[in-house]
């Protein structure tokens, strides 16, 4: 069942939002994602999964997926370019359109993308960015 539930978005986005930072919906292009990993490396890449058996499935999220680097011995290439894919090939190519689904925001030197799928594809996706440093 197709369902953006808004209040499950915002208790996603709540605490951030408390630090800071300003979500706003984004149009995700591959020049938007490339310019992005120019500028930026995975930090983390985190998928919560909502794919219990439960009524209320939806509200309960029953397992959580990190990718950092260092995670079960994962490079920093590896962790950018499962950010990449979990961008370009998962939330790209989402069956139903995003808007209102994919969240972007910026502060600092951090750069997070929110995406709700837990209704559809039974997981939400968390992307982190920090800036790369200059030599």
């Amino acid at each position: 069942m197709i369902c953006v539930v808004r209040e499950l978005i915002d208790e996603q986005l709540e605490s951030d939002r408390n630090c800071g930072f300003s979500y706003k919906y984004v149009k995700l292009s591959n020049r938007l994602i490339d310019k992005l990993f120019k500028h930026y490396y995975a930090e983390e890449v985190c998928e919560h999964f909502y794919d219990s058996d439960e009524p209320q499935r939806i509200r309960f999220c029953n397992w959580q997926e990190a990718y950092s680097k260092g995670n079960f011995g994962m490079s920093q290439t590896f962790v950018n370019s499962y950010a990449r894919r979990i961008l370009k090939k998962n939330i790209r190519n989402f069956p139903y359109s995003v808007k209102g689904r994919l969240f972007l925001a910026k502060k600092d030197n951090e750069v997070r993308i929110y995406f709700y799928g837990r209704d559809v594809i039974k997981v939400d996706y968390w992307v982190i960015l920090k800036k790369r440093q200059r030599v």
